[in-house]
């Protein structure tokens, strides 16, 4: 039994317990830790915890609102979060769900691009990272109406940072040629 291996092992060190020996012998000791003692317990509950982490996800896409100041990139990116945990949990949701969540969430002053969004394209067949791409072609223009300048990018990587000079130079040459047919 387990109990004369364990007094073989004191007394004679023939051979280590086996783990499910250890907790099963410290389900009957008195100076056992709690936590083996409720292993089963502890099991039982995982249950419990697994509910409430979906309901948590399922109340965090229900109330899911774009915060005050938040950027475009900054709201879609939660809302990416959002959605995945969705997946994860198994939640099904349809592209036209989805996208209309969005739309409806995001702060006031894209509201009207969110309204042109929903007249313009069929929310049906479109997911919600295009939806995102055409929505950030408004970001100059939002972020011009709230005030708030454009972060500057730092380029670490060499030939990125030739080719963005290249990039610029060309865009400015266009811009001169431009100018000379004008006028």
């Amino acid at each position: 039994t387990d109990g004369e291996l364990l007094i073989r092992f004191i007394t004679h060190g023939e051979k280590p317990l086996l783990v499910v020996t250890q907790v099963s012998l410290a389900r009957t000791a008195p100076n056992a830790p709690h936590v083996l003692k409720d292993l089963k317990l502890q099991m039982c509950c995982s249950k419990y915890s697994e509910q409430d982490r979906k309901a948590a996800i399922l109340y965090e896409y229900e109330t899911f609102n774009a915060a005050e100041g938040e950027q475009m990139i900054d709201t879609y990116l939660r809302y990416l979060q959002v959605i995945n945990d969705l997946k994860k949990c198994v939640y099904k949701k349809d592209n036209c769900e989805l996208s209309y969540k969005f739309l409806n969430n995001m702060l006031p002053e894209w509201k009207k691009y969110g309204t042109l969004m929903r007249q313009t394209k069929n929310l049906m067949d479109i997911n919600i990272d295009p939806l995102y791409n055409i929505l950030k072609q408004n970001q100059g223009d939002m972020n011009n109406t709230l005030g708030i300048k454009n972060k500057e990018v730092v380029i670490l990587d060499l030939l990125a940072l030739v080719a963005e000079k290249i990039k610029v130079r060309k865009s400015k040459e266009k811009q001169k040629c431009v100018k000379e047919i004008h006028s």
